[in-house]
């Protein structure tokens, strides 16, 4: 009878080590990571250092932010490409349409040297930056659709030889529209 009673203590003590040993050895569904709060995460987001790349990105995307009069989104693409600790960077852009070419014209120009300012003013390291003005305009086809119009190029070389101390404004409306190069031109027509 004790032998017995000590299997069945002994095995009922190996198959309790067996069955804690499986249990624990699973992880916790609660674990640190899972158990963060959304402020936790936030904390975690702020410690860790946004590369250059990202700061490009989130500097674009807040420039070109929510969607013009023809109800497209102003930012249609962003290409940021980091080489030898220095970013390429394209933007393609949905243009308001305006009253009249010459407006049209003025504003594309406004919005590109706003973009350049706020890029090259950020002190990052550009390389070179590209914009790309799209405006909707009437196809062959009769249809209206997003078409390339206007798109000019500045690099850090001619960025480098602003003076940047200058009013922001007189940098903006006189300065950079004289240093960057202008890629393409699409002759904008009068609005009907």
């Amino acid at each position: 009878m004790r032998k017995s009673i000590g299997w069945s203590f002994g095995l009922l003590f190996i198959f309790s080590f067996i069955v804690l040993g499986i249990t624990s050895a699973r992880k916790p569904k609660n674990s640190s990571t899972e158990n963060m709060g959304p402020e936790m995460g936030k904390e975690l987001n702020r410690s860790m250092p946004l590369s250059a790349e990202d700061k490009i990105r989130m500097l674009i995307k807040k420039q070109l932010d929510g969607k013009n009069n023809s109800d497209l989104p102003y930012l249609r693409e962003m290409t940021v490409t980091m080489e030898n600790m220095e970013a390429s960077v394209v933007v393609r852009y949905n243009h308001d349409q305006g009253p009249n070419a010459n407006f049209t014209k003025d504003t594309i120009g406004s919005r590109m040297s706003k973009l350049y300012f706020e890029l090259y003013k950020s002190k990052l390291p550009i390389k070179y930056a590209v914009i790309c003005a799209y405006l909707p305009l009437l196809d062959r086809y009769g249809e209206i659709s997003p078409k390339l119009v206007f798109t000019t190029y500045l690099d850090k070389t001619a960025a480098a030889k602003i003076n940047w101390s200058l009013e922001d404004s007189r940098i903006k409306r006189n300065m950079i529209p004289q240093v960057w190069k202008v890629l393409f031109s699409y002759p904008i027509p009068q609005p009907d």
